[in-house]
């Protein structure tokens, strides 16, 4: 008698809990928004967008001294071009100087310095530099298709005007 009350309590904790839970997660997707694709696309595509750049990348050579903070913040080229053979690429930059903190660890002193970093004001995409190096190279590396001979004239006891001597 005792496993039968037991269980009748567990089917019914069982059975009031599944709509209460189903309730919930209406609500909950009630309340979520759903990002339209306009805006998806608006905020996606290729613009300058304010990104932290660590200091030690844009001057790796300062390694005597702790600059702080570490990092900056810059506005860089970011998003997504919708061809692969393209990438975002600043069209417009501007230098913008920075006061950093500069410590020097062997001294225990610190002093206030200037950095100046590359921002970029416009972007758009462009051909990937990679791509463009890669068809020029087809193109130099191609085989002269010059103008063909005509038959007998200048030609060698080999068939042709240059003979290969390494075939």
């Amino acid at each position: 008698m005792f496993s039968l009350v037991r269980l009748a309590q567990i089917l019914a904790t069982l059975f009031l809990h599944i709509p209460l839970t189903e309730v919930s997660d209406t609500k909950s997707m009630a309340h979520s928004k759903v990002i339209l694709f306009h805006d998806v696309w608006a905020r996606s595509v290729c613009h300058p967008l304010e990104r932290l750049v660590e200091v030690d990348q844009e001057y790796p050579g300062i390694v005597e001294y702790i600059i702080s903070p570490r990092c900056v913040p810059l506005h860089r080229c970011a998003g997504c071009c919708n061809d692969e053979l393209l990438q975002c690429t600043p069209t417009l930059t501007h230098n913008i100087t920075i006061q950093l903190l500069k410590i020097s660890p062997a001294q225990m002193t610190g002093q206030y310095a200037e950095f100046s970093f590359l921002e970029h004001h416009s972007c758009e995409c462009r051909p990937k530099q990679n791509i463009i190096k890669s068809k020029s190279r087809q193109w130099l590396s191609r085989p002269y298709r010059g103008r063909k001979e005509k038959k007998g004239k200048g030609k060698t006891k080999h068939g042709s005007r240059y003979h290969n001597h390494f075939s």
